[in-house]
C-alpha cells in the first residue's frame, strides 16, 4: 500500500493539485488495483463548497473536490491524483471526476458555477480536450458556461503565449478560468492580464492576520483594481473566522468561500447560511458596499440602557481606541457615550463612588446623528455635513430599518471622499471634468459583478468634424461641453453615470427604470439646441458646406446625436470589453438613421460574427 503520512495543508478545497509525495513514498500493486476498481465502479464521492456573496445573498458557484471511498487507503483526493499521475492516468481520472461531479451539480439543482481543478498541464493533453469536455456535459446536461476550470497559479511555465491558444479553444466551447492561488508569484499581475480569467482566487496563505498586516491589505486592494481592469472578480477562499470575513469586506471583496461561508458537503446549501444575513438582516435587502454607508460600518458592540456606569468605564479602560460606545435597547439606539464627555465625570475624584452604580441611561447622549446603512457616500457626507455644524462629533451610527449595525467614523468618510476625488480628477476629462474611460470600465466591472440589470447607451455626435472645422476648436469645445450640460440636466444623478471616453463620445450607465425617455427628452432638447452652435447664414441653409473624411466637398446637415443603447445580462457578460463592444454595434446601427436617433439593440450578450 502507499506508506507515507500526510496532514491537511489548510489551504482550502482543491488542495489536490498541489500535494506531492514524499520521496520514500511508493506504490505496490495492490495500489494500483484498488485505484482501478474504484475507477471501474465509479466509487468517487463528489464533495462541494459554495461561493458566495456576502453583500447580496447569493451564491455564485461551488468549488469541487472529489473522494474516494470513506473506508478505503485512498479516501483522501491527494493520493488519488497523486496515484493518477504516477500511473499516467490523470486524463482518465480527471474526465470521471469531472462527470460525476457535473451529475451531481445538476441532479441537485445547485445555482452558479462548478469550479474543477485541473492544471495547464492537463488542459494540453490531447485525451482531456475541449471537445472532449463539450460532449460530456452534454451528455450530463450542464452547460459550457457553468463549468469553469481552476488552474493553480503556480502550475504556469514562462510560456504563457504558448498556452493562449489551448485556453482558446475552450473558451470558445464556452468554459470559464480561474487562476487559484493568486499571488503566490511575482508574476501574479503579468498573468491576470494575460488570462483575462473569470475568477481569481487570492492564496488563502495572505489571510493569516490579514486585519493587521497593512502590505497584504496594500495587495489585495491592487488585485481587486487589476482585476476591474480585466472584467474579473476577486474570490477569498479557506475564510475561517469572522476577522478574515469583516476585514475582507472592508476592503471590498464580497466573493467568498470557506468555513465561515459554508462546510464542503455532498449535498451543500442552496442558499446562504444565516451567518451571511448578519449586515442585510433576515430581509436580505441589497446594500451597494463600495457605494455605501456599510463600507464605513465599525460593529461595535452596544450596551442596553440599563448597563452600570462602571461597566462602561471598563470598557473604555480596556479599549483605549474605543472612542464611542452605542446604546441600544431591543435593536434599536437610543443614544450613545463618548469617551470625552464620560470620563470628565466619571474620572472626578468621587465619581466611581457616586455614578458607578447608576444605570448608562442617565449619562448617555440621546441625539447622535444616524445614517441608513444603504445611503450613498455622497448622502452620508451631506447629512453628516449638515448634522455636526453644531455638535463637535467624530463617530455616528448606522443604522438598516432603524436596526443598529454598527458606528461610522467621520475621519473613514474623509479618507473615501478625498481618494475618491483624487482618483476622478486622475482620471477626468480635462474638458468636461467627466469620467473617463478607468472610472467608466470600473462602474461596469461592479455592475457585472454585483449580477445589476442596467443599461449602457453610447452617445456620439454626428457632422462634428466638419462643424470643428469651420467653426474652430474654441467653439467646438463648447459644443461638446454643452452636450455634458445636458446630459447632465435629463440623467438622475442617484441612479445614472456619466463618462466621457474622449472627443464627441460619451457613454451612459442607467439604472433609472425611464431610461429610455430620459433618451428621447435628451435628443428633444439636443434637437432645439443644436442651431444656436450656428452664424445666421449657416441657420438659414440648416447647415454648412465642408469636406469629409476622403476630401470630398459635401453639404453637412445641423449636428445631432446618436444613441446607441444595449441591455447587457450581467450573468452572460463576463467582462466590460464584451458590453463596450455591443454598445459600439448600436451606435453604429443608430448612425444609420438620419438626425436625432436612438437605436435599442435587444442583444444581452455579446454574439461571434461568422
Amino acid at each position: 500500500m502507499i506508506c507515507s503520512y500526510m496532514t491537511e495543508s489548510g489551504r482550502g478545497i482543491g488542495n489536490d493539485l498541489l500535494w506531492e509525495a514524499p520521496a520514500h513514498t511508493y506504490l505496490d500493486e495492490k495500489s494500483v488495483k484498488l485505484f482501478d476498481r474504484i475507477l471501474r465502479s465509479r466509487l468517487l464521492s463528489p464533495l462541494f463548497s459554495p461561493v458566495t456573496d456576502t453583500w447580496d445573498q447569493t451564491i455564485h458557484a461551488y468549488e469541487t473536490i472529489i473522494s474516494g471511498p470513506e473506508d478505503s487507503p485512498l479516501y483522501h483526493p491527494q493520493m488519488l491524483c497523486w496515484i493518477a499521475r504516477r500511473l499516467d492516468r490523470q486524463h482518465e481520472f480527471k474526465l470521471l471526476a469531472l462527470e460525476m461531479i457535473a451529475e451531481s451539480f445538476v441532479a441537485q439543482k445547485l445555482p452558479g458555477k462548478v469550479i474543477f481543478s485541473v492544471t495547464p498541464q492537463e488542459l494540453i493533453d490531447q485525451r482531456f480536450t475541449a471537445k472532449i469536455v463539450r460532449d460530456l456535459c452534454k451528455r450530463v446536461g450542464l452547460a459550457p458556461k457553468q463549468l469553469l476550470f481552476k488552474l493553480p497559479e503556480c502550475g504556469f511555465t514562462s510560456d504563457i503565449k504558448g498556452f493562449m491558444g489551448t485556453l482558446a479553444s475552450y473558451r470558445e466551447s464556452g468554459f470559464q478560468f480561474a487562476i487559484d492561488y493568486f499571488g503566490s508569484n511575482q508574476g501574479s499581475l503579468v498573468l491576470l492580464s494575460e488570462i483575462r480569467p473569470f475568477y481569481v482566487m487570492v492564496d488563502p496563505g495572505f489571510l493569516q492576520g490579514i486585519d493587521v498586516n497593512l502590505v497584504v491589505q496594500d495587495f489585495i486592494r491592487a488585485t481587486i483594481h487589476a482585476a476591474r481592469q480585466t472584467g474579473t472578480r476577486v474570490v477569498a477562499n479557506a475564510v475561517h473566522d469572522e476577522v478574515q470575513l469583516t476585514t475582507l469586506e472592508k476592503l471590498g471583496v464580497h466573493l467568498m468561500s470557506g468555513r465561515m461561508i459554508g462546510k464542503v458537503n455532498d449535498t451543500p446549501r442552496v442558499t446562504p447560511s444565516k451567518r451571511m444575513t448578519r449586515i442585510t438582516g433576515e430581509r436580505g435587502s441589497f446594500v451597494d458596499y463600495e457605494n455605501s454607508a456599510a463600507i464605513l460600518l465599525d460593529e461595535v458592540t452596544p450596551v442596553t440602557p440599563s448597563a452600570l456606569v462602571e461597566d462602561v468605564g471598563n470598557i473604555f479602560h480596556n479599549s483605549p481606541q474605543l472612542q464611542t460606545i452605542p446604546v441600544v435597547d431591543d435593536g434599536c439606539p437610543v443614544g450613545v457615550v463618548r469617551r470625552l464627555g464620560f470620563m470628565d465625570i466619571f474620572l472626578t475624584r468621587y465619581g466611581r463612588d457616586l455614578y458607578g452604580k447608576k444605570a448608562i441611561a442617565e449619562f448617555m447622549e440621546h441625539d447622535p446623528i444616524e445614517v441608513e446603512l444603504e445611503l450613498s457616500i455622497e448622502m452620508v457626507s451631506q447629512q453628516l455635513t449638515s448634522g455636526l455644524l453644531n455638535k463637535s462629533q467624530q463617530d455616528f451610527l448606522i443604522t438598516h430599518d432603524g436596526s443598529y449595525c454598527g458606528i461610522g467614523h467621520v475621519v473613514d468618510l474623509l479618507r473615501i471622499i478625498t481618494d475618491r476625488q483624487i482618483r476622478t480628477a486622475r482620471y477626468a476629462n480635462p474638458l468636461t471634468g467627466l469620467p473617463g474611460n478607468v472610472p467608466i470600465n470600473d462602474r461596469l466591472s461592479e455592475l457585472i459583478s454585483k449580477g445589476d440589470h442596467f443599461t449602457v447607451v453610447y452617445v456620439d455626435l454626428d457632422h462634428f468634424k466638419p462643424y470643428n472645422d469651420a467653426y474652430g476648436y474654441a467653439l467646438g469645445d463648447e459644443v461638446i461641453k454643452g452636450v455634458a450640460s445636458l446630459l447632465h440636466s435629463h440623467c438622475d444623478i442617484h441612479q445614472d453615470f456619466i463618462g466621457h471616453v474622449g472627443g464627441d463620445d460619451f457613454v451612459l450607465i442607467m439604472k433609472s427604470e425611464d431610461w429610455e425617455q430620459r433618451c428621447q427628452q435628451f435628443l428633444d432638447g439636443f434637437a432645439k439646441r443644436s442651431p444656436g452652435f450656428y452664424n445666421e447664414d449657416d441657420r438659414k441653409r440648416g447647415g454648412i458646406e465642408g469636406e469629409d473624411r476622403h476630401g470630398e466637398k459635401l453639404f453637412f446637415p445641423f449636428i445631432s446625436i446618436s444613441l446607441g443603447a444595449v441591455q447587457p445580462d450581467p450573468n452572460r457578460c463576463t467582462s466590460y470589453h464584451d458590453i463596450a463592444t455591443m454598445a459600439k454595434d448600436a451606435k453604429h446601427m443608430a448612425k444609420k438613421i438620419k438626425g436625432n436617433s436612438l437605436f435599442i439593440d435587444k442583444r444581452q450578450q455579446l454574439q461571434k460574427i461568422s
